[in-house]
């Protein structure tokens, strides 16, 4: 098992190597604006799809690099659409590097996880916080929201009035103000354009994977002078499922989820002696399981080829145990009489939970059609239950494995 997880590591280690590129950001093409108003096209180096930033490192088309703070530009578009302008916000104490979510006769800015809107004169902050009350002795924390109240200041006149119930829904997040903005310049009839739309809030694509491992034992509880001895074999696997990846506001985070199938087969050699029986038995045998993992990855590194994760989940399986040959030898000391009997001496638990990890690569995350290698690793708790005569032994279980798949 040592053997095929050191292979497994060091070949998907290197792949990765070999396939990431020197640069961040290789192909895509952003822009800055300069004071004087004109747009430079170049890129902006970044390994996320990042949406705050204190200064900005910017390569142009002829290879100059450059670094920028917020009062030496009025601005910088990345690539995907995202928009930053230069601007001093209520609270701040200088210029700082602003979203613009989206541009109208109200805009909707962010900074810090902040709402501001803009009226092209003047920047309101959106208000919103958690208050701790003191009610009958009990102390009460409660979400205000002060900024409910300044939305409807800002489009007070027909369409605000008309507004007012989706108004009082809004929550305090992105996507839910660009919704009430929204509604607000279609109701006046009014240009707008937001800035974030090419971007999806997650994206959510079917996989298929395919791959093999090894199930490793280890011993949970048995007495010393017990032997039980597996032939490992390679455990083929196949999995399909869902795969969420480059949310837009935590595109370091992702997850995926599936159903997948998998068989093997074993034999365990067992003996046990003591001063009045000696115990010998082999067992053949072969699982069936059909498995559902669940994992929540962290991608510690990104660019526009390829995606690399860490992984943390579990995975539930249903197993199916059928023995295929089975036979024990019970043989007394004092006389040298030997008995045999047949019959399936293992017991394999018909389902555990098993929390795993993994080491992922995503290649062409940007594309259509992507490539995915995983390698895997979990833990199952007392798996195997061994009985010779009365003498029982509790194995767990540490399984490896490999995968490939394309996702679409």
């Amino acid at each position: 098992m040592k053997g095929f997880l050191h292979i497994s590591l060091i070949g998907l280690v290197g792949l990765m190597l070999f396939t990431c590129p020197a640069s961040a950001q290789d192909i895509n093409r952003d822009f800055i604006i300069l004071p004087s108003g004109l747009k430079v096209n170049g890129i902006i180096v970044r390994s996320f799809d990042q949406q705050q930033f204190t200064s900005i490192k910017f390569t142009s088309l002829l290879g100059e690099e450059s670094v920028y703070s917020p009062n030496q530009i009025n601005g910088f578009g990345l690539e995907n659409g995202r928009l930053f302008y230069s601007t001093l916000l209520p609270g701040e104490k200088e210029k700082v590097f602003a979203q613009q979510f989206l541009s109208g006769t109200l805009s909707l800015l962010g900074y810090k996880g902040n709402f501001y809107i803009s009226n092209g004169r003047e920047i309101t902050y959106l208000e919103a916080k958690y208050e701790e009350t003191n009610i009958s002795g009990k102390s009460v924390v409660s979400f205000r929201k002060p900024f409910l109240g300044t939305l409807n200041i800002l489009m007070a006149g027909e369409c605000g009035t008309k507004l007012s119930g989706a108004v009082f829904t809004t929550q305090y997040s992105e996507q839910s103000l660009i919704d009430i903005l929204v509604k607000y310049h279609l109701c006046e009839g009014r240009p707008y354009e937001v800035h974030v739309e090419r971007i999806p809030v997650i994206r959510v694509s079917p996989f298929i994977m395919a791959g093999g491992g090894m199930m490793n034992s280890m011993v949970a509880s048995r007495y010393e002078d017990r032997q039980d001895s597996f032939k490992k074999k390679l455990t083929p696997a196949i999995l399909v499922g869902l795969k969420g990846y480059n949310f837009r506001n935590m595109p370091k985070i992702g997850f995926d989820a599936g159903i997948g199938y998998t068989k093997t087969s074993n034999v365990v050699n067992s003996a046990y002696q003591n001063q009045a029986l000696k115990l010998t038995g082999t067992e053949e045998f072969s699982i069936s399981t059909v498995f559902t993992p669940f994992f929540i990855n962290y991608s510690f590194q990104k660019n526009a080829l390829m995606e690399t994760y860490l992984g943390i989940g579990g995975i539930y399986r249903m197993n199916t145990y059928k023995s295929n040959f089975a036979i024990q030898d019970r043989t007394t000391i004092y006389n040298g009489i030997t008995i045999l009997q047949e019959g399936s001496y293992v017991d394999y638990r018909s389902h555990n939970m098993s929390p795993s990890l993994k080491l992922g690569g995503h290649f062409k995350h940007q594309q259509k059609l992507g490539f995915i290698v995983e390698l895997q690793l979990s833990y199952l708790s007392n798996s195997y239950t061994i009985n010779l005569d009365a003498n029982t032994a509790v194995y767990n279980e540490l399984a490896t494995s490999i995968l490939f798949g394309i996702r679409y």
